[in-house]
């Protein structure tokens, strides 16, 4: 059975105003050595923003510009000028074909399960598809927006496709107008009014030419996007205002305290894929359990021949739950944000759950070798394990000396060197010094 020591377990502690050194006896308080490290927060499922750009609504716009270019070669005058805006045209026509998925020869790649459906980004899987496909078919028939169970929230942004739109109802008034001033310079050009149907051409080359340009840093945008997407990082430029307050709300009223609009990027992940000629980016806000769990780093304390064996080496407490940290979490400050799929679920067994919770339990050890191990558990602990003799130096200010058992050793703003090994801290990273160390024991 296990039970939680209340006892002093510093030897040897020396504090000065820049450095600090504490070493703990473990010998004669052998079996489980928790630390301490900051909270966690446990993500359940996301809020979604999804983002609509249908490239199909792009065609009849670049057809229009080309049918243009080409009536501009009539004036000899222009050509060189022309050729300039075809070479561009074709440059803008191939930064477009680069925005649609590639062909492949693999089956399904296109069409999932009927869908249309081609991922961009890799962060997605079978259950995705399935439930993205969900979404876009009922954001449809909804005003825009879902709510789930739990309070999940999705919307559809229209305001990026407006602007698209817009932008594409722009350059079309536009060019109706330059497509009638072209056939009146031509008319000029056939009555020989030369100064006229020069001056008419060359003002329509800067309009097709501006316009190009603002198609081609459309595109670039959409692409620069995508790439990033599949780094999972959003660009800051990306996100609208009533969008960021949309992010900024959700977290908020999960209790999540942001130093700055900027750190709520951090929260937030990305997700894109074709639907058919549709690019898709779905925005991930974290939907997080309502309570807050302690993050302990861990290390299984040698009882003669013999060890707990650990799951994994972190694991998180709350007063109902426990979890060990299975998979990649993501450290936003002193806080830790886990997907519930990277946790093992602890709660309800007879060990872990009730020895980290400080009470007694019942735990499976197993053999394991007596060798002599020094290991490092984060920047300002190490921990000595079954030492026959380890000479221990320092420049904390504390006295050389040899060591003989198990040790941790927390030290600040300075170094120790164990045998031939040196470790050096210089800024303390935790919430407390090891105050929060704490080990526990068996009698099995």
């Amino acid at each position: 059975m296990f039970t939680l020591l209340h006892i002093l377990l510093i030897t040897f502690t020396v504090s000065i105003t820049r450095a600090s050194i504490q070493i703990h006896d473990l010998q004669r308080n052998p079996g489980l050595l928790t630390i301490q490290n900051g909270n966690c927060m446990i993500k359940t499922g996301h809020h979604k923003i999804y983002h609509e750009i249908d490239l199909d609504k792009y065609e009849p716009l670049l057809d229009r510009i080309n049918t243009i270019i080409n009536g501009l070669k009539i004036f000899p005058n222009f050509k060189d000028m022309t050729d300039l805006l075809t070479n561009r045209y074709l440059a803008v026509v191939k930064q477009f074909e680069n925005l649609y998925p590639r062909k492949r020869e693999k089956r399904g790649l296109f069409n999932f399960l009927g869908s249309g459906i081609k991922a961009i980004t890799g962060n997605l899987d079978e259950n995705d598809f399935i439930q993205i496909n969900r979404d876009i078919n009922e954001l449809r028939v909804a005003k825009n927006r879902l709510i789930r169970e739990n309070n999940v929230q999705i919307e559809i942004n229209r305001h990026l496709q407006a602007r698209i739109n817009e932008i594409i109802k722009t350059v079309n008034q536009q060019q109706e107008i330059i497509t009638k001033q072209i056939i009146a310079a031509r008319q000029d050009l056939i009555n020989s009014r030369n100064i006229n149907q020069n001056f008419t051409a060359l003002r329509q080359v800067f309009k097709i030419s501006h316009h190009l340009e603002l198609i081609k840093t459309h595109f670039d945008n959409i692409f620069e996007t995508i790439q990033l997407a599949k780094l999972n990082v959003i660009s800051k430029n990306f996100l609208e205002p009533q969008e960021m307050k949309f992010v900024t709300d959700r977290l908020e009223e999960q209790n999540i305290t942001l130093i700055s609009v900027d750190q709520a990027y951090e929260f937030l992940g990305i997700k894109a894929l074709y639907k058919a000629s549709k690019i898709y980016f779905i925005i991930l806000v974290p939907h997080v359990e309502p309570q807050t769990f302690n993050k302990f780093i861990l290390e299984p304390l040698p009882i003669g021949d013999r060890e707990i064996k650990l799951p994994a080496p972190q694991a998180i407490t709350s007063r109902d739950a426990t979890y060990f940290i299975n998979g990649p979490c993501q450290l936003i400050e002193q806080n830790t944000l886990c997907d519930l799929k990277e946790l093992i679920n602890v709660s309800n067994d007879r060990c872990f759950s009730k020895l980290l919770n400080g009470l007694s339990a019942n735990c499976v050890f197993t053999e394991t070798s007596i060798n002599e191990d020094i290991k490092r558990l984060t920047d300002n602990h190490v921990v000595i394990k079954n030492a026959k003799t380890i000479n221990f130096t320092t420049d904390c200010q504390l006295s050389n000396r040899v060591l003989s058992g198990t040790f941790l050793i927390y030290f600040n703003n300075c170094s120790v060197k164990l045998n031939n090994r040196n470790f050096s801290s210089y800024e303390y990273h935790g919430n407390a010094p090891p105050r929060s160390c704490t080990p526990r024991r068996t009698t099995h």
